[in-house]
């Protein structure tokens, strides 16, 4: 099966630790990155923090519904996310990288979608918008786990 990748990437004001318990929280702060309509729905099947976590997904895309049954790794823990749906054929990879020595991290977002079922600049403009919602995330702190411990 020929497949492509599309690579999207976003350098954001933010401790990469903070960054990856967003990305890796598929329960409460995950949900809340992903473009509204284009996911118009998540359910957490199992785990729901990290690897082991299943998720589904409803996509909403050029008026094309698709269901998606992601199974979540951590290659690279703190590092590294994978979301695959072998069934679709169908990965995305979360890369966060620190630069503790400046304040920020470089988070990436590449997708290896089968030929032919995701145009590339749709999906890099879901990408932008998810790492522009990510960074508005942190930035303002409607993130609880951004809060301080009292």
């Amino acid at each position: 099966m020929d497949t492509y990748e599309i690579h999207v990437s976003k350098t954001i004001k933010a401790d990469a630790e903070l960054i990856y318990r967003v990305l890796s929280d598929y329960r409460n702060e995950h949900p809340r990155i992903l473009p509204k309509p284009y996911f118009a729905a998540t359910k957490v099947e199992q785990g729901g923090v990290g690897a082991g976590t299943i998720v589904r997904v409803q996509m909403n895309v050029m008026g094309m519904v698709s269901h998606l049954r992601l199974f979540v790794t951590e290659p690279v823990p703190g590092r590294e996310i994978h979301e695959e749906d072998p069934a679709a054929g169908i990965k995305t990879i979360f890369t966060v990288e620190p630069d503790p020595d400046h304040g920020y991290s470089h988070v990436s977002i590449r997708t290896i979608p089968p030929s032919g079922k995701m145009h590339e600049q749709i999906a890099a403009h879901l990408y932008m918008t998810r790492t522009a919602s990510l960074s508005i995330v942190i930035s303002i702190g409607v993130c609880p786990i951004t809060s301080p411990s009292p």
